[in-house]
């Protein structure tokens, strides 16, 4: 029997936007029916221009939010009224709540995209029991497994060892998109004018949602420290979120905020990118992090937090830095080195585009997707 009707979900629909379109498209060439439901609503019209049937459910990132038993309900409904093949769910709220749904809706196979387990290392540890509980709960209903790093792929083995658990290098990079040599001179002196940029100053960056688990703060407290030591650096922090207010008023206390530039949410993330001269990535939670992948394929040295899926991208010493958790020292330490030898920090990134090129690309991890689906 061949599976063909195929919903994705999501808890919103930018991780859709961002992230899984090429997989959508990837399953539709290959003769899928594939549809998706998330919350959200802003790239809503971006996904349906791209061909895909989009449900709205009322998903909220919070476990214990009220909305969520709404969303059970609203995703139970689809579930029964579309008869799905195959549901494959992705990201933590959307996902224990759609598999519960696809069981009692009976959905002949059910695919769980592991984006980073939520209990991990440096997690609360009542908070860890608990998540680890709903994981065991949930992967009662689930037949088949995707993790995205080495960790959460040994775990997810020992946890729910009669079922099928698959390793893939993340949702990929388009290596031929992410390309130093496809950025315009011209518009890169624009961007530098438009965000006040000289071109003699030297710019290190990141590119995260803020909330706490992404440890901004690092960055800020690092970037204090490196601006005590040297001059003409920029910081360049890209993103938004609940706490943009409370960093932009960290940079003022810290008498960093002439150096410090939010830019909010940008689509040239191609271009700021190709700004940077270092990327700083001190998350404490990740699955297998995007932004820290288009980094290295634009040949940006990083020097990240040690913790699962970082450790799977940066080699230390070798494609950039490895620091503890929560260092701000640790992160200056790193950066200034890189500052103070260029030749070694031009090195480093020629090795992380190589490394991202020859594991993580885009088509090596769309090919293996496929072979699960064709497999299962």
């Amino acid at each position: 029997m061949m599976y063909k009707k195929v919903l994705y979900v999501t808890t919103i629909d930018i991780t859709v936007w961002s992230f899984l379109l090429p997989s959508l498209i990837a399953l539709r060439k290959e003769g899928y029916e594939v549809e998706v439901a998330c919350g959200g609503g802003k790239f809503f019209k971006d996904i349906q221009n791209e061909g895909f049937k989009v449900y709205f459910v009322p998903f909220n990132r919070k476990f214990y939010h009220w909305s969520n038993i709404k969303a059970l309900f609203r995703i139970l409904k689809i579930l029964r009224r579309n008869q799905y093949d195959i549901l494959h769910t992705h990201t933590p709220v959307a996902s224990f709540i759609s598999r519960i749904a696809a069981k009692i809706a009976k959905v002949p196979i059910i695919i769980y995209t592991v984006h980073g387990f939520h209990f991990y290392e440096h997690g609360n540890e009542l908070a860890n029991i608990c998540f680890y509980f709903l994981e065991k709960l949930a992967g009662r209903c689930t037949d088949i497994f995707i993790t995205i790093n080495t960790d959460d792929y040994r775990k997810a083995k020992k946890m729910f060892s009669n079922n099928r658990t698959f390793y893939v290098k993340g949702v990929g990079i388009n290596t031929q998109e992410f390309m130093p040599e496809n950025i315009n001179s011209e518009k890169l002196a624009d961007l530098r004018d438009e965000l006040r940029i000289n071109n003699n100053e030297e710019i290190i960056g990141i590119v995260a949602e803020m909330n706490p688990g992404k440890r901004h703060i690092d960055f800020l407290r690092a970037a204090n420290l490196i601006s005590r030591k040297k001059n003409n650096v920029k910081f360049l922090i890209i993103g938004t979120g609940r706490l943009m207010d409370y960093y932009k008023n960290v940079t003022k206390k810290l008498s960093i905020d002439k150096d410090c530039i939010f830019t909010g949410f940008r689509r040239d993330i191609l271009e700021l990118l190709s700004l940077m001269d270092i990327f700083v990535f001190p998350s404490a939670r990740e699955g297998l992090p995007v932004s820290l992948m288009e980094a290295m394929s634009m040949r940006k040295p990083a020097v990240v937090a040690n913790i699962r899926g970082n450790r799977d991208l940066v080699i230390d010493g070798i494609t950039g830095k490895i620091v503890p958790v929560k260092n701000s020292q640790a992160i200056a330490d790193a950066v200034l080195e890189m500052l103070n030898n260029p030749e070694k920090r031009k090195k480093m990134g020629e090795e992380a585009r190589r490394r991202i090129e020859s594991e993580f690309e885009e088509k090596i991890v769309l090919e293996q997707i496929l072979k699960i689906y064709r497999e299962c």
